[in-house]
């Protein structure tokens, strides 16, 4: 175990270490806080894609960033020291700084221990993937995981080093809205903020990935970004999904002093950004989330089969077991895990109090469904998501077929009748203007249908 040094951070014990070695226990508290679930089978099974996924991370920085710091491996556990004391990327590079190979502390070396502890950060509260590639001297920038689309929660992907100086959290808001508050919409659509206040309710039956693709041809994209989770690009029709759930669970605090990195980017002061329980109350939802889109749905469970992120051999380092599991296992009660923690299954959930972080995105999503739903003959054949409007439509629709059954069957009767009285030219008459009745209330109980499937009332969430 590494020692606390006078300077409050714990010190580098070799600096020959390579990154392979830095991969241990220590990092894993840093980055997961409940020690008792590290140290069981479970927590170490859970905890296993993240060596592979950090140690993947390490292996592709730049040789600008291994030569001048070889021993970037030891640094994780002391950059994660100070940043969990509330450090900001100004403070935590100069100790980085002190690790460079060479005397030099020039403009270019201190942008240079900027960006590295920016990265170190990412990789530590999975809430950006930085884009150190593409970043040119004294700028930060994160990888464009919406491939261009504008999400509300994120609204740049670049920064310079002006507020390198404030709190984490006020120079993370640069990039956008990474850690809201619950029941918070930062939409200025009137439309959808209307929406937002009268959704009140999502049911696993109605919102689910089956009905998603079913009625919107939706496309899945597994992200390695935390807030990422539940976007939705409308014109794309693409879903975001977190795929590493594992680290939600493992960061679930179990006391007020256990707190990985991601929760020491909480604050109180900063308007709409989350506080230490608004972040762990996010992560709850993440994981429950699972259970609403994929494992509440038959459909969507044999869906998530083909959509499963780790079906390839050669990801199989990096596969989260718990991802499966949320999303495949019928039975909640088996999952005894989430019940342990507090999260509870539901045959409906209320937005407000089961979803108040990610209730913004789930009331989106219901909006997009409802209008797919509403268009064509084969979207009100499968309609389920609004009852009154789909038995509505369909009892208009039977009623008018027996009335019209009814009504020709009548007109073949006086025919019949009239032909037996021989009747010729009065009787003519008469069945042209029966059948010009019939014409009309065929036409009228056409209308009707048609009113019934093209304007049907739009219910609100119950």
């Amino acid at each position: 175990m590494s020692k606390i040094s006078e300077a409050g951070a714990p010190a580098a014990a070799n600096r020959n270490s390579t990154a392979d070695n830095s991969l241990n226990e220590d990092l894993l508290r840093t980055v997961f806080p409940v020690t008792s679930l590290l140290t069981s089978p479970k927590g170490a099974e859970l905890s296993k894609w993240y060596l592979a996924w950090f140690k993947k991370q390490l292996d592709a920085l730049p040789s600008l960033i291994t030569d001048r710091c070889p021993d970037i491996g030891e640094l994780l556990v002391p950059v994660a020291f100070f940043f969990k004391a509330g450090k900001s990327l100004d403070d935590v590079a100069e100790f980085v700084l002190g690790h460079f190979s060479g005397d030099e502390e020039d403009d270019a070396s201190r942008d240079l221990a900027k960006l590295i502890s920016f990265a170190i950060l990412g990789w530590q509260t999975m809430l950006y993937l930085p884009a150190i590639n593409t970043a040119p001297p004294g700028n930060f920038v994160v990888a464009d995981v919406f491939d261009g689309h504008t999400i509300p929660a994120f609204w740049a992907i670049r920064q310079d080093s002006s507020l390198t100086h404030l709190p984490i959290p006020d120079f993370l808001l640069g990039f956008g809205l990474m850690l809201p508050q619950g029941n918070v919409f930062i939409s200025e659509d009137t439309e959808d903020c209307q929406n937002f206040d009268r959704m009140t309710m999502v049911r696993p039956e109605e919102f689910n990935i089956a009905a998603m693709v079913r009625y919107g041809g939706v496309r899945i994209s597994w992200t390695d970004v935390l807030p990422a989770h539940l976007e939705f690009d409308p014109d794309a029709r693409v879903l975001f999904l977190y795929k590493y759930p594992s680290f939600c669970y493992l960061n679930l605090p179990d006391n007020n002093d256990s707190i990985g990195v991601i929760h020491s980017c909480s604050s109180v002061s900063l308007e709409k950004w989350g506080t230490r329980e608004d972040i762990t109350q996010l992560l709850r939802e993440i994981l429950l989330s699972y259970r609403l889109i994929f494992g509440q749905s038959a459909a969507s469970r044999k869906l998530f089969r083909t959509a499963n992120p780790f079906k390839e051999k050669s990801l199989a380092e990096l596969h989260d077991p718990l991802l499966e599991r949320l999303c495949t296992e019928p039975q909640y009660d088996s999952l005894d895990f989430l019940l342990n923690v507090g999260i509870q299954e539901r045959d409906a959930y209320r937005h407000k109090r089961d979803f108040p972080i990610l209730r913004a995105r789930i009331a989106l999503m219901q909006k997009n469904m409802r209008e797919w739903k509403s268009r064509g003959w084969p979207s009100i054949w499968n309609d389920r998501m609004d009852p009154a409007s789909w038995y509505t439509f369909w009892a208009v629709l039977i009623i008018g077929i027996l009335l019209l059954i009814m009504v020709v069957g009548l007109v073949v009767l006086q025919v019949l009748q009239f032909a037996g009285l021989g009747q010729g030219h009065t009787n003519a008459a008469s069945i042209v203007s029966t059948t010009s009745s019939v014409s009309t209330t065929a036409t009228s109980l056409a209308r009707t249908v048609r009113t019934a499937a093209t304007a049907r009332p739009v219910s609100t969430s119950r």
